[in-house]
């Protein structure tokens, strides 16, 4: 009761026990006036689109110089999303900081639905061992995506 809420998402400081910052504590930002405009949505499309276009350029780079039969570019998309937003939580940013950065950009960069659809893709012929790689891709990909996030909101600590 009486914590806040980030695009229908609960306080993330709840994934990461003692984190300790304003979203925990309760604290006032200091730009509440100018979140609740329509500059916000604005600022999210724009930083949304950023976002998309650089996910798609580190994905191609990726997709040309690595095997075809993984997802790399998912992966390290994935990841460098991951470790950019623990970064961004740890530094405790404002509420604008926190939707334009957070919410735009890195929500449009990190693709959680194209991580999916390869994880059905390595399934490819429905084999046994195809099923094991799948469930070997989504579930490693989870666990280190949640490391990610811990190193980077530790560092920025």
């Amino acid at each position: 009761m009486g914590r806040r809420r980030y695009g229908g998402v609960g306080d993330p400081c709840l994934l990461w026990p003692g984190f300790g910052c304003r979203w925990c504590s309760g604290g006032r930002r200091r730009d509440q006036d100018w979140t609740g405009g329509s500059m916000i949505w604005l600022g999210v499309a724009a930083t949304s689109a950023l976002g998309a276009v650089g996910r798609y350029g580190l994905m191609a780079g990726f997709e040309r110089r690595f095997d075809r039969g993984v997802p790399w570019g998912t992966a390290v998309v994935n990841l460098v999303g991951s470790f950019a937003l623990g970064l961004l939580i740890g530094a405790d940013p404002s509420n604008t900081t926190l939707r334009l950065v957070g919410g735009g950009f890195l929500g449009s960069f990190t693709t959680f639905s194209s991580w999916m659809v390869e994880g059905v893709f390595i399934l490819g012929t429905g084999s046994r061992r195809r099923a094991v790689q799948t469930t070997w891709w989504v579930a490693g990909m989870l666990v280190l995506g949640v490391a990610a996030f811990g190193v980077g909101a530790g560092i920025a600590r």
